[in-house]
């Protein structure tokens, strides 16, 4: 059975893999896509769950959150999701693709192939196939200049999912790194800076001010596209919205100076499925307050914040690659690596690159 891709051809001909600059050579016949529905998601959550606990050694999401994410109406499963089916139908694999929004220069995707058919690479190339026809639906929304990448990410400790990206022409660009700081001690509070003042994040008044910061705080990082101050702040919502009952205002800190946000700290009370485990999920400095220990405090503010409200552990996930020292600061704060990412891209589009290098 053919399965229709994006680029108007069956994903499997020659056609289509001409379009993805592929070489000729045969897809699996043992698998097939199609698009996902929500009645998939706890079979995603299981396949998802077995990959990470392998890697990993935890699950890392629940066939509930997997659910609730497919039906909102944004995520539009039909056309962003795909499912990696074998002869009985079983679900073996999983895959979707991001609207990034304006200037649409950096595609994020996403796929999972079950332990049980991870061993083939043929599943991988099949899927990941998908992916980027599917990315290169949303190039052609961007500046005719530009140059489009899709970006995926990897587990450094998972050479089956690294070896099928670079088999279709997906190279690491860098490393993300997971760190932690465990409790007890809780970390020493730190003064603020003269003229700095901390209070919480109110999402009612402070959405726009925020968006504005975040956005000036990360044009310096890798890989940073400017893009309109709407499309920051709808993430910003996004990521409010995908906490759902758990997100919290007191956990994201704003350091404040005569009234203009300097810095701040967001924070999440607990990763999805341990409680135990508070996540620092932002942190930035503008730079006019840089360089006056502003980042520190913040930081030493959010992790004893965690501890006096009983997290054995704090984490955060930070880019190596970080051109401000962010690396530096989370270590000189007592974390440490418990695993690293890496960072894959895949040209769609040559051109201009309009992000930060």
């Amino acid at each position: 059975m053919p399965v229709v891709g994006d680029l108007g051809v069956p994903s499997g001909t020659l056609a289509a893999r001409k379009v993805r600059g592929e070489k000729d050579e045969p897809m699996a016949s043992r698998w097939i896509t199609r698009p996902a529905e929500p009645s998939d998601a706890a079979a995603v959550a299981r396949l998802i769950n077995e990959r990470w606990r392998r890697i990993v050694g935890e699950d890392q999401t629940t066939e509930e959150r997997v659910r609730a994410w497919m039906t909102k109406p944004e995520t539009d499963l039909g056309r962003n999701g795909r499912a990696l089916v074998d002869s009985a139908g079983c679900v073996v694999g999983w895959a979707d693709v991001g609207d990034p929004g304006e200037p649409y220069v950096n595609v994020m995707g996403s796929l999972d192939v079950a332990p049980s058919a991870s061993g083939d690479p043929q599943a991988w190339d099949l899927l990941f196939a998908w992916v980027v026809d599917r990315a290169a639906a949303f190039a052609d929304k961007a500046p005719t200049e530009a140059r489009v990448v899709l970006t995926v990410y990897a587990f450094e400790k998972d050479p089956a999912k690294r070896d099928a990206l670079e088999r279709r022409g997906a190279k690491p660009t860098r490393t993300m790194r997971r760190l932690r700081s465990d409790f007890p001690p809780p970390p020493p509070p730190l003064p603020w800076p003269d003229g700095i003042d901390r209070r919480s994040f109110d999402p009612r008044e402070d959405l726009p001010a925020l968006a504005e910061a975040s956005l000036e705080v990360f044009r310096d990082h890798w890989g940073f596209v400017a893009r309109p101050l709407e499309e920051e702040i709808r993430e910003q919502r996004e990521w409010i919205e995908w906490q759902g009952d758990a997100f919290d205002a007191s956990l994201c800190h704003l350091a404040v100076a005569e009234g203009t946000i300097a810095g701040f700290a967001l924070c999440r009370p607990h990763i999805p499925l341990d409680r135990t485990r508070g996540v620092v999920g932002s942190l930035g400095v503008r730079p006019a307050w840089r360089g006056r220990g502003l980042g520190s405090a913040l930081l030493a503010h959010a992790l004893h914040e965690f501890y006096e409200r009983g997290c054995a552990s704090a984490e955060v996930l930070v880019d190596s690659e970080n051109l401000t020292g962010a690396v530096r600061l989370y270590e000189r704060a007592g974390m440490h690596t418990i695993r690293t990412q890496l960072v894959y891209e895949k040209e769609l589009r040559p051109g201009t690159d309009f992000s930060r290098r």
